[in-house]
């Protein structure tokens, strides 16, 4: 069984060291032992703490234990991800000037195949939105029989934005010494 609470060593863990001593050492009530009373005075300001970290360890090892865990077979999906190199990709919006795309086949968490990044500079919103389907029918005709069961790709699965410094065609507006 455990041993019970001292209040007094409570109490007196929640004073500073110099206070403690003069309540309990020799001018006080004398219960006062340096050896003793450092050691116990920080297990009282740390048992709160401590004893919260083994309750929640224990309903961790109390969940995991009774847990069963299994998978399922799952088909593998094949994805298109659309990839935009832009100045900004962190607050693109519908007038940021895109400097390249690109795009990556996905089937799973494996890529497949990718797309070289097209150069954009220049070209208008509705000359870019136009290369979208475009580079949806490439996959189509490529990867339709080998990885998406007969079914065309319709739309991208997700778009992707990263910094043109990531894109493998170098901006002319970017010097040297920033590459």
């Amino acid at each position: 069984m455990a041993r019970s609470i001292n209040r007094k060593c409570l109490a007196c863990a929640a004073l500073s060291a110099d206070e403690a001593q003069q309540l309990h050492g020799a001018e006080g009530d004398g219960c006062w032992d340096a050896e003793r009373c450092k050691k116990r005075r920080s297990h009282y300001r740390h048992r709160s703490d401590r004893n919260a970290k083994r309750v929640v360890q224990r309903r961790v090892q109390d969940s995991t234990d009774d847990l069963i865990r299994f998978s399922i077979d799952v088909p593998a999906i094949a994805t298109v991800v659309l990839i935009i190199y832009s100045e900004q990709p962190e607050r693109f919006r519908d007038d940021t000037p895109i400097h390249a795309i690109s795009s990556e086949l996905w089937v799973g968490t494996q890529k497949q195949a990718e797309i070289e990044p097209i150069v954009c500079l220049g070209m208008r919103g509705d000359k870019v939105t136009a290369l979208f389907p475009q580079i949806l029918e490439a996959f189509t005709q490529q990867f339709v029989k080998t990885h998406n069961e007969v079914r065309p790709f319709y739309k991208f699965a997700a778009k992707i934005h990263r910094h043109i410094r990531d894109c493998p065609i170098a901006s002319p507006f970017q010097s040297d010494a920033q590459l």
